[in-house]
């Protein structure tokens, strides 16, 4: 009896681990999305810039995302990585500017197309990557500033 209770709490316990979040955050603000075949990508910000001010507002130049893929063997294959600077003003605010990169880690990887645009007090990009096999990867980020300064 007690071999079958045994039994019957380890797999409890092992559906249980099968059935976490794909979507994950560790304290640095980190986000990691796990997919089913093995692969995951990790978000990041990036390049932390100063704060400046001018007449007309508060302009604000935030950390970038970096949204990195890897591979199922845990290799770096690919960063895709969007910037925006913003104003504010206590009522609203709009992006300045913004603008991309990317970087490619692994042979083979390449940028198929990107997209950035804006609208209000967000950036948005996405990017197509294709890897090796002819399979393409599709990277999103979003950089938004809310009437008070606040990045999300």
């Amino acid at each position: 009896m007690k071999r079958v209770y045994s039994m019957c709490l380890t797999a409890l316990l092992a559906l249980s681990l099968l059935a976490a979040p794909a979507l994950a955050a560790d304290q640095t603000g980190e986000q990691i999305i796990r997919f089913e075949d093995g692969s995951y990508v990790v978000i990041t910000e990036e390049n932390n810039q100063m704060m400046t001010l001018s007449s007309k507002g508060t302009d604000i130049t935030p950390p970038g995302k970096r949204y990195t893929f890897y591979n199922i063997l845990g290799q770096k294959c690919f960063s895709y990585i969007l910037f925006a600077s913003f104003t504010y003003t206590g009522t609203t605010s709009w992006v300045k500017s913004y603008d991309y990169k990317v970087e490619i880690y692994r042979t083979g990887w390449s940028l198929e197309n990107h997209f950035e645009y804006v609208s209000g007090g967000t950036a948005y990009g996405t990017a197509t990557f294709k890897e090796p096999s002819g399979k393409t990867r599709t990277a999103e980020l979003t950089l938004s500033c809310d009437k008070n300064g606040n990045i999300s």
